[in-house]
């Protein structure tokens, strides 16, 4: 009956998280601007057009896309406009997109490649090509270059240069060309991001690079000015401090784990195999989600490495990535289990001796998505009411830069939730908690320092003041561990992966391209799956078990 009305209360609390969600998600959350209506095949598709009518031919040239955020541009303009004001001129303006795919061509061994950059909405907006320093040019003048700059733009990109300024221009000589570099500023596009008049304005930019007479570079940017990047700086730097004085105690946390484990091994006393299963679970969907996204390895080969040396030391560089997620999850998961055992076995889903139902399991997992419902509207709420009376700025976009060019990449929503939802709760409440316990008179402090550790590890999230986001993750923390310890692990394991999963989701749900809408909605629905695919699993008795014999 105590079960069946918590199932109530987190059933409310689900209901009014989406409700709260629903209403300042659109205002709150600077993703909301993001509009994607193209794919990544697509855009490399209208990538390799734009070379072709170039007269490139692409066909032997290796070829990789990815999809790049200026996160210097997207918080200036965050700032300056307010996230309301940001997700609204970027919806009416594309030139104020902060975010674009690229696909780079490459040839092994060779300095020649090019980048051609396509936005969200599917046009072409950047070009770049990287030659020899010693290739043969022309040595035009300022004025024969700006002329062929000017010709470029109006036929290729529709853009009259008599809607530009000159803000900047460098002559290099080559050794056998003269390249020009022109910067342009749209004229009445000035973007004010401080009450001081004396502060400097950003601005639409437009760089043009002629490399002897062809045009070697050309795209369009958001112009931050050096006394905001200073400030940005300054209030980052505070960011590092907390988050270094966090992972302190999350090193000195993981000391005391490798001494516990070590004990508990000498002592027999370690079930590892439920930590373990959790464990592969999440390190086989990383490493499906890293191999659906080749591009994010091939965009950052250097052309001078041999191509078989490139391939091994990616593929050796990826089985590590996914060996230090598996060993810093059983170094804390194993003495955990341990310790919770005997702290707080009621709430040690993973001792292996244990009886699951498939009652409990459902109920556990019910309840955890409706706690991740609940965060996100929480959170929501937060920083929409935080920005409208506290002056809180919060542009907290997720890191869509990877999974925007995935060949599935419903897989990274999933990968990202799993991992982050495994390593942090085996951390700070699986393990911290029940030591805490162990040590301290007080639950409620074994339930705060954890979270408020946990809290301030994420203080370089562009969040300001850079102190908001410990206070924000910090309610949050205190939350799973008194569902951690009322509920069990699974509950808040479940919590999570969901809202890591969902959040990271919905820009795909929003995108205007139907494989990506597709993705998204995948997403979701693994999410909701996952779980339940690990009830079936583990459960090793029926309903009927008998109380005694059950969790």
């Amino acid at each position: 009956m105590k079960k069946q009305r918590s199932l109530y209360v987190f059933l409310v609390a689900g209901v009014v998280g989406a409700v709260l969600a629903f209403v300042f998600y659109p205002t709150a959350f600077p993703q909301s601007a993001l509009k994607v209506d193209i794919s990544h095949t697509e855009a490399e598709e209208r990538a390799v057009a734009y070379m072709q009518g170039r007269g490139v031919d692409t066909s032997a040239w290796k070829r990789a896309t990815i999809f790049e955020v200026d996160d210097g541009g997207q918080i200036f303009l965050q700032r300056a406009l307010g996230i309301p004001g940001f997700i609204q001129k970027v919806r009416e303006n594309s030139n104020l997109e902060p975010w674009h795919y690229t696909t780079r061509f490459f040839r092994p061994l060779e300095k020649e490649e090019y980048f051609v950059g396509v936005s969200a909405r599917g046009a072409v907006v950047s070009f770049e090509h990287h030659i020899q320093e010693s290739q043969a040019g022309t040595e035009l003048t300022k004025d024969a270059a700006l002329k062929v700059a000017a010709e470029f733009l109006a036929d290729q990109q529709g853009i009259s240069i008599a809607d530009y300024e000159e803000k900047s221009y460098t002559d290099e000589r080559k050794e056998n060309r003269v390249d020009h570099a022109f910067d342009f500023g749209l004229k009445g596009s000035a973007i004010a991001w401080s009450a001081d008049t004396s502060a400097s304005t950003g601005a639409q930019r437009l760089v043009v690079v002629v490399q002897g007479d062809r045009i070697g570079m050309f795209g369009k940017y958001i112009f931050v000015p050096e006394d905001f990047q200073r400030m940005q700086e300054t209030a980052d730097s505070t960011g590092v401090l907390l988050v270094a004085l966090a992972a302190i105690l999350e090193v000195v946390l993981t000391g005391f784990a490798v001494f516990f484990l070590l004990r508990r091994y000498k002592a027999g006393d370690l079930r590892m195999r439920r930590v373990v299963l959790l464990t592969v679970a999440g390190a086989v969907l990383l490493l499906i989600s890293i191999a659906s996204s080749p591009s994010g390895l091939l965009f950052g080969y250097i052309t001078t490495t041999p191509w078989t040396t490139f391939l091994s030391i990616s593929t050796i560089l990826l089985l590590v990535s996914v060996g230090i997620f598996v060993l810093a999850s059983l170094i804390v998961g194993v003495p955990g289990e341990s310790i919770a055992r005997e702290q707080v076995p009621h709430a040690n889903d993973l001792d292996p001796q244990k009886i699951y139902t498939r009652r409990y399991l459902a109920s556990a997992i019910t309840k955890g998505f409706l706690m991740a419902i609940a965060m996100i509207g929480y959170i929501s709420m937060f920083y929409a009411m935080g920005a409208k009376f506290f002056s809180i700025w919060s542009p907290l976009t997720p890191e869509i830069s990877g999974y925007m060019a995935s060949w599935l990449p419903f897989t990274i929503p999933l990968a990202v939730g799993i991992t982050a939802a495994i390593s942090e709760e085996f951390t700070f409440r699986l393990f911290a908690i029940p030591l805490l316990k162990r040590y301290v008179r007080w639950t409620w402090l074994a339930v705060v320092i954890p979270a408020v550790v946990w809290a301030f590890l994420h203080s370089t999230y562009p969040v300001y003041p850079l102190y908001v986001r410990g206070i924000e993750l910090t309610i949050v923390g205190i939350a799973l561990g008194y569902v951690f310890l009322k509920e069990g692990l699974l509950t808040v394991l479940v919590a999570h992966f969901s809202f890591n999963a969902i959040l990271l989701s919905l820009p795909l749900v929003t995108s205007g391209n139907a494989w990506l809408q597709f993705s998204g909605v995948a997403a979701i629905l693994l999410t909701l799956v996952l779980p339940f695919a690990y009830l079936l699993v583990t459960t090793t008795s029926s309903d009927n078990t008998t109380e005694g014999s059950t969790i």
